[in-house]
């Protein structure tokens, strides 16, 4: 059920018009979210670590007693880590103010978790940055009232976390995401392409790799390296200048479904099966 509701949804999302300014505003949001704490976010989002962090909130939301037994047998099912790099990305949460951990008081060889402020706060602030977008596509439907009260996390974890129990992952749904979404940075380098076409209204996108490379945090060579990868699979094609980046139908396909895909199971997350 749940399946079959985010992917009729994604379909209809897709449909409408402004779809694009949506995006561009998603694009912007979330911009002013990263250079918040870009060392921190180049590495959240990555498809693999993001889903991660979800995860651990849907536990901490949803069960009685959370610990990271449940979160390590998907990070195992679905490959998304090794034991040692899920151990690593903890310690990385932990390091960085997002998440207390604590021994169990019955069971000491057991670690139990909480998530800080700090960690819930990013991680609304990230869902209020699909609900504006949502919005602009549905402005009969307010569901920012629905934010604005003390119970709103657990109510959308009770929800969104359905959808990680169906391992409904964005570069499943989008195969082609991985190119970008599983590197450093990626995110966010992927919309800034689809975005920049909109704003130079043209598939040929005069790219500056210096200002792409301070904005995001990560090396010049990295996000050639990245959108080598992307022209591998036909996504775009790196001009000779050096600079000019021929974006593909396929790209912007990849773009819209990805979008799509996160506006529908934030949906989720906010209204269920409703």
């Amino acid at each position: 059920m749940v399946v079959s509701i985010i992917n009729g949804r994604r379909r209809e999302i897709g449909l409408d018009e402004g779809l694009d300014a949506a995006i561009e505003a998603y694009y912007n949001a979330t911009q002013k979210i990263y250079l918040t704490h870009p060392l921190y976010f180049k590495v959240m989002f990555k498809a693999n670590r993001i889903i991660i962090f979800l995860a651990i909130l849907g536990g901490y939301y949803t069960l009685d007693n959370p610990s990271f037994k449940e979160v390590k047998k998907l990070c195992i099912n679905n490959e998304l880590l090794s034991t040692n790099a899920l151990d690593s990305f903890i310690s990385f949460l932990q390091v960085g103010g997002r998440l207390a951990i604590t021994r169990d008081g019955q069971d000491k060889r057991k670690l139990t978790y909480q998530p800080t402020a700090k960690g819930v706060n990013e991680v609304r602030e990230l869902i209020n940055s699909l609900l504006l977008t949502y919005s602009m596509i549905y402005p009969g439907v307010d569901l920012a009232q629905r934010v604005d009260h003390s119970d709103f996390m657990a109510d959308f974890f009770k929800n969104y976390t359905q959808v990680i129990v169906k391992e409904m992952f964005v570069y499943d749904a989008v195969p082609d995401s991985r190119a970008f979404l599983t590197k450093d940075g990626g995110h966010m380098m992927m919309f800034h392409l689809y975005v920049e076409s909109l704003r130079q209204r043209t598939l040929a996108v005069q790219y500056n790799y210096l200002k792409a490379s301070a904005a995001f945090s990560v090396s010049r060579s990295h996000i050639k390296r990245c959108f080598q990868a992307a022209e591998r699979l036909d996504l775009l094609y790196l001009k000779q200048d050096g600079k000019t980046i021929e974006l593909k139908p396929r790209f912007i396909d990849m773009v819209r479904e990805a979008f799509c895909f996160y506006l529908a199971t934030v949906e989720y997350g906010v209204l269920g099966a409703r």
